[in-house]
């Protein structure tokens, strides 16, 4: 706690009116003027700033019995006979303080180059003073002096988190702030030095350390606990951030975890198992549902159309006979074919699992909509492009083509068969694939045999006319 003092001095040193320094310090016993100097330190010898404070301490010599030669703290610059170091009130020969006559260098060869202060009060020029074996020179008495201090010291306190500077010899005391990451108590003289450990930064008082709050960390020593990073989080109190559940630290970044992977709060990411994907948020891991799979760590895929999927949902299988699905996903239904196409129910469709979906009607035929079977066009039409209407023949279309059907076909054989379409197999000819050939009385051979029937049959109408 600091005190009122009508002493500007601190013990051990005098305050004497009209003297603007304290003085104290002092001895009797010869010293060459080196070796007072370094008597004084930290501080100097005695030097009056001028005629009154020379008189001051003639005065107070006589009250402590002093009245003795000594050393003024100033001293000829090296070389330089008009420059003292410090400089005095004057080096004019003959003016006070000086004696009459001084400054003079009396001894001619220009060695009296220290102040000397006589017992009488006077200033005198004298040589420094020095020790040999056989005598001892110019030795002289020694009185310090330093600055006073505030004749008066605040005694309130600074605060929590402040300290307060000592006197001078010109100003009060005053407060300064510690260091922001610091703390202390009320009555400090020197700055703060205690500091918050981990989890906790200095109160607004600054009088001591308070916890960090959730979703902020303090790693000690700090002012403020500093937030969480992105896609973290922290508890009171903690010394550290972790990242959150569904992301994983990477190279100091809380980085979201793959598809197909999950995490815990401050944890590693780890795959979900086959049949599974995780839940979005990569928090936890959820089953695939019907109509997807999953047969490593990704998304749950959907089945393909015609496929379905069951527990533990890792892999794919074909819907039952005359069934089919989406491929989006979901159970296996009936196929409601569109108009053009068909659900195949025949043994070859099974064995190569077209039942499962929709395909385009086969040569020459159409449908409407949800047909398990084609419907040919009758003699003299033809099916449009779209296989769902038949169109009367004209002359355009007498080499009008029908193309084969994708899937018009044997196990065997790629090539298109009675197999699946009876109305093929009508001899040699089932491989006409110009429907509107003939519709338009025009003949097209295919092979002899062909043309041998088609005499046969005339020859007989012929002879059927010439007996009526």
């Amino acid at each position: 706690m600091f005190h009122e003092s009508g002493n500007e001095c601190p013990n051990g040193w005098n305050h004497v009116a009209g003297y603007g320094r304290c003085l104290g310090k002092w001895s009797t016993t010869g010293r060459t003027y080196n070796e007072g100097v370094s008597d004084c330190l930290p501080y100097k010898m005695v030097l009056p700033q001028n005629d009154a404070e020379n008189n001051v301490l003639y005065t107070y010599r006589g009250t402590i019995h002093m009245q003795v030669n000594m050393w003024g703290a100033s001293k000829r610059k090296e070389g330089e006979r008009q420059t003292w170091v410090p400089a005095l009130t004057t080096i004019t020969e003959g003016q006070s303080p000086w004696a009459s006559g001084e400054p003079s260098n009396a001894d001619g060869n220009d060695e009296e180059n220290c102040l000397q202060i006589r017992a009488g009060g006077k200033w005198n020029d004298e040589g420094c003073g020095e020790r040999t074996l056989t005598q001892n020179f110019n030795l002289q008495a020694v009185m310090c002096e330093r600055s006073m201090q505030c004749g008066y010291c605040s005694t309130a306190d600074c605060g929590h988190g402040n300290y307060r500077h000592g006197c001078t010899s010109t100003t009060d005391s005053s407060c300064a702030a510690c260091a922001a990451h610091t703390y202390g108590g009320l009555w400090r003289t020197s700055t703060c030095t205690d500091v918050c450990p981990v989890g906790k930064h200095v109160n607004a008082a600054k009088s001591d350390c308070d916890w960090c709050a959730a979703g902020t960390f303090s790693q000690g020593s700090v002012a403020a606990c500093s937030p969480c990073r992105a896609n973290s989080n922290s508890g009171v109190g903690w010394g550290h951030c972790n990242c959150n559940a569904g992301y994983h630290d990477v190279s100091g970044v809380c980085t979201l975890c793959a598809v197909g992977q999950r995490s815990v709060s401050g944890g590693s990411c780890l795959d979900c198992g086959a049949g599974q994907t995780d839940n979005g948020a990569r928090t936890g891991c959820i089953s695939c549902t019907t109509g997807f799979y999953s047969p490593v760590r990704s998304h749950c895929l959907p089945c393909a159309v015609g496929l379905v999927s069951a527990t533990p949902f890792t892999q794919c299988v074909y819907c039952e006979d005359y069934m089919t699905s989406s491929g989006a996903g979901g159970m296996c239904y009936v196929p409601e074919c569109p108009a053009g196409k068909f659900a195949p129910m025949d043994f070859v469709a099974l064995a190569m699992h077209w039942d499962h979906d929709c395909e385009p009607c086969p040569y020459n035929s159409i449908s409407v909509r949800f047909q398990t079977a084609c419907v040919q066009c009758g003699v003299g039409k033809y099916a449009n492009e779209a296989k769902t209407q038949c169109v009367p023949c004209g002359d355009a279309e007498f080499n009008t083509v029908m193309p084969w059907n994708p899937r018009g076909i044997t196990v065997e054989s790629e090539d298109e068969s009675s197999e699946r379409w009876s109305w093929l197999h009508v001899g040699p000819l089932f491989s006409v694939r110009t429907p509107c050939t003939c519709a338009s009385g025009r003949f097209a051979p295919v092979n002899a045999d062909a043309v041998s029937r088609t005499a046969a049959r005339r020859w007989r109408r012929g002879s059927r006319s010439r007996r009526g």
